[in-house]
């Protein structure tokens, strides 16, 4: 057995505190019941969160968001207008995709200003723009009532390709109204928008309103400016770590760990099929994990079943998006606060449909082919934040390939039928996956008591 738990990335908690780049009892021995499912007696959906409180573990519905725009002396003429950028934030598929992960539960407002000129060139902050834009002592509005928003976004408009954003700690960093600071208690998002001419070569193609438009890839529904955005903002609403993926080669996660894993029991962005991972492969897929959706209070029985106590469990999961049905199983381990998700990814779903190129057609595929795990550790032990892990149910040698050297293959990840994690895993066993139809499946649950022997307790379940 790997002795070692589950580990908490805290790179971020020692970098700013929570500065984030884009670049969580009856005993039963026979046939149990899981709380929340369609087939099976709902019960009090605010009871695990009481039972098992997470630090400003709270349900989030609505957000009123001051978005500022942020241009430079050195290439001011290149963008387009404030309110173009609202609007592309505000209206159309950025709104559609937060209304479907929290199934039409969460809303925001944006309201503009600027462009505000920065008393600095851009040149001049660049590549530590993403800080030192906090230093414009040009943002004067008039009548500017910060208590009416939950949240602020600077959008700097440079010709720079600086992918990522970032989030910045509540009263961090100064941000400046007419002279008064602003952020002493409400988070920043730095957004960047560029158009594309790095370093002032603007020979190319494409113009700037052009590269405005530009999609992350062929057929995504978002733009490479939206997608940024749409992570930084999951994570000011508390999303403090990233998706990440808990792999070990070969072996299942809980076995005796193989040589030179390196980081990959917790590797950072490793959930590739989620907006808030995308590495080793990039993204091949874009919905939000069943469980970060549960951590923002948008998970609720009779749309997740909670099953907390010992025993066996029979209960049915569908796909991800679906409105009228149960899309998520949360497993709580008993004494441990630990956590399972279960969820089915439907990648004819707008959100996960990636299939630009053959090779990743065969891995959303492959994908729908079954039940995606994530783990997610206790958060209350240390009151910090801990991300979801992305399991691997068909574990894989790390990669060998060039530029993936010992990066973990998550190409195939989801439990399918006629496989099994594993009966030694020392929490849970999931085994007797079958397809229930519309991209449903059905499966068997096993929480184990400490002291039990393997199997000893479902036998003939």
């Amino acid at each position: 057995m790997n002795s070692q738990p589950i580990l908490k990335n805290r790179r971020r908690i020692n970098f700013l505190y929570t500065l984030l780049l884009a670049v969580v009892f009856l005993p039963s021995c026979g046939g149990g019941s899981a709380e929340g499912s369609n087939d099976i007696s709902p019960s009090d959906p605010l009871l695990v969160e009481e039972e098992m409180p997470v630090v400003q573990r709270k349900p989030i519905f609505k957000r009123r968001l001051a978005l500022f725009v942020v241009d430079f002396l050195d290439n001011r003429q290149m963008f387009p207008p404030a309110r173009d950028i609202e609007k592309n934030l505000e209206e159309g598929v950025v709104r559609d995709y937060f209304s479907d992960i929290s199934y039409g539960q969460f809303t925001y407002d944006i309201d503009s200003f600027g462009p505000f000129t920065h008393q600095d060139n851009f040149t001049s902050l660049y590549p530590d723009h993403v800080q030192k834009v906090f230093s414009i002592n040009t943002v004067n509005i008039s009548g500017f009532d910060a208590d009416r928003y939950d949240l602020f976004i600077l959008v700097t408009l440079s010709d720079y390709e600086f992918e990522a954003g970032v989030t910045i700690p509540k009263g961090y960093l100064e941000f400046r109204v007419n002279g008064e600071v602003v952020n002493s208690d409400k988070r920043v998002v730095v957004n960047p928008l560029f158009a594309g001419c790095r370093k002032r070569d603007c020979s190319g193609d494409l113009s700037p309103e052009d590269k405005f438009q530009e999609k992350d890839f062929s057929g995504s529904p978002f733009t490479l400016f939206q997608r940024i955005f749409i992570h930084e903002f999951i994570h000011s609403l508390g999303i403090w770590e990233h998706a990440n993926s808990r792999t070990n080669g070969s072996r299942f996660d809980y076995e005796e760990e193989i040589p030179n894993n390196r980081e990959n029991l917790n590797y950072d962005y490793g959930n590739s099929y989620d907006i808030m991972g995308g590495a080793p492969d990039y993204h091949y897929g874009y919905n939000l994990n069943v469980g970060y959706r549960d951590w923002l209070g948008w998970l609720k029985p009779p749309r997740k079943t909670v099953i907390k106590d010992y025993g066996c469990f029979t209960t049915t999961v569908n796909p991800i998006n679906s409105v009228d049905y149960t899309v998520a199983v949360e497993i709580v381990i008993p004494e441990k606060g630990d956590r399972y998700y279960l969820e089915v990814r439907d990648f004819l779903d707008k959100w996960d449909r990636r299939g630009h190129t053959s090779e990743v057609q065969k891995i959303v595929a492959d994908n729908r082919q079954g039940i995606m795990v994530n783990k997610k550790a206790d958060d209350t032990a240390d009151m910090v934040f801990t991300p979801t892990l992305l399991l691997d149910m068909s574990p894989s040698p790390n990669r060998t390939e060039k530029g993936y050297e010992g990066e973990p293959d998550i190409r195939d990840v989801v439990l399918k039928p006629g496989r099994e994690y594993e009966y030694d895993a020392p929490d849970v066993r999931l085994w007797d996956v079958i397809p229930e139809g519309n991209g449903s499946f059905s499966v068997k649950i096993m929480v184990k008591r400490p002291d039990d022997e393997p199997h000893k307790s479902c036998a003939g379940y």
